[in-house]
């Protein structure tokens, strides 16, 4: 039957409005805010290795203001990967780059404001969905949230992986094998209203190539990474840690945003010799 607010928790009414304001996101820019996040992400690392290079004092307030514009827009729209993202490969410009403290200062002051979004967005109440005793698979609707939801998707695609480990279910049959999985299984009815894919590129690889297909894709990112590495191209290496945390909680490469961006900026990086 129809539940009425006031029997919701706060909590669970927060989530509702983040959710809403996440769709509304996506039906006005036409993709997930999950890689809306990715190429947000990747623009403001642009940005940053762009301040560090401008001695303009006019130039860089503008550029420090548009990677907080884009930091705020990042945390409005809760991708909690994304944010995961950006704040691994702050951490590592700061450790591997040598800045001395006062070029490292804009990095230290982004990092605090991105805590005080956090503290204060909706970023915060997509992060609280991480939580043991939400692991629950007999829930209702208004009470199930996207950890949920996932580890019902990790529970099916392992088992199936465990009946086909070496070669894997076919690429056009792993819809038909979860959907399976998700019905006979799984007690709820979320993965009855929609398809609910891997969410892991790695997973997804692994349960329609088997072995020999997760590890191609393994090893072609460790390759690009190491070869990145060995030419000096810090940028090429970004782009590959960003595809592999990415690739930890999406198929980046069943989406077109996702498959644009490996392929395109992957491409740019490899062939390029200057």
């Amino acid at each position: 039957g129809i539940i009425e607010k006031s029997q919701l928790s706060d909590e669970i009414v927060i989530s509702i409005k983040n959710r809403r304001v996440r769709n509304y996101v996506s039906e006005v820019s036409g993709s997930s805010t999950t890689y809306l996040g990715l190429f947000i992400v990747l623009a403001i690392y642009i940005l940053c290795c762009k301040f560090l290079d401008l001695s303009s004092r006019i130039s860089k307030t503008i550029i420090f203001l548009a990677i907080i514009f884009l930091s705020a827009n990042l945390f409005f729209i809760g991708s909690r990967i994304s944010i995961i993202a950006l704040l691994f490969i702050i951490v590592f410009l700061i450790l591997k780059g040598g800045f001395v403290f006062n070029k490292s200062l804009p990095f230290f002051f982004i990092i605090t404001a991105f805590t005080v979004l956090f503290i204060n967005s909706m970023s915060i109440d997509r992060f609280k969905e991480i939580r043991l005793e939400n692991f629950s698979l007999n829930k209702q609707k208004h009470q199930y949230n996207s950890v949920d939801t996932s580890l019902g998707v990790y529970l099916c695609a392992t088992s199936i992986i465990k009946q086909n480990f070496v070669f894997g279910v076919g690429v056009g049959d792993t819809k038909n094998r979860l959907q399976n999985c998700y019905v006979n299984n799984l007690n709820s009815k979320v993965y009855q209203w929609q398809y609910y894919n891997t969410d892991n590129q790695f997973l997804h690889f692994f349960l329609a190539c088997g072995l020999l297909g997760f590890l191609a894709y393994f090893l072609s990112l460790v390759f690009q990474f190491l070869h990145s590495r060995s030419r000096h191209n810090q940028n090429y290496s970004i782009i590959i840690i960003i595809t592999i945390i990415f690739s930890i909680s999406e198929n980046i490469l069943l989406r077109n945003d996702g498959l644009i961006f490996y392929s395109y900026f992957n491409a740019l990086m490899l062939f390029n010799n200057e």
